[in-house]
């Protein structure tokens, strides 16, 4: 089976912060995926072959959870409430900088 696999590094990840030049895996056909799912467990492939997933008490979506950052141009064209909420710039990059971060370890 052919994989693909490469590093951070050949996908020029390290224009988005990400450094640590480890393998990836990407754009895998739906058999190759599934095989790297049985392989660490992610999973179950119930009856009717489909892949389950316990996500534990964290299921669903948060509509709660959905920040959009407030500036321009986009800061008049949002329908600003308790489901798109504002946060600035700066969350932004320390939240992208604390992702980077994660990927690259």
């Amino acid at each position: 089976m052919a994989q693909h696999e490469t590093t951070t590094a050949a996908l020029g990840l390290g224009e988005l912060g990400i450094e640590n030049g480890c393998k990836v895996f990407h754009n895998l056909t739906y058999e190759q995926l599934a095989d790297h799912e049985k392989k660490y467990n992610e999973g179950t492939f119930v009856a009717n072959g489909t892949f389950a997933v316990d996500t534990g008490k964290f299921t669903g979506r948060l509509p709660k959870d959905k920040f959009i950052v407030k500036q321009e141009p986009s800061q008049d064209n949002v329908w600003w409430g308790s489901i798109n909420q504002p946060t600035t710039p700066e969350v932004f990059d320390a939240l992208y900088a604390k992702a980077a971060k994660h990927f690259s370890s």
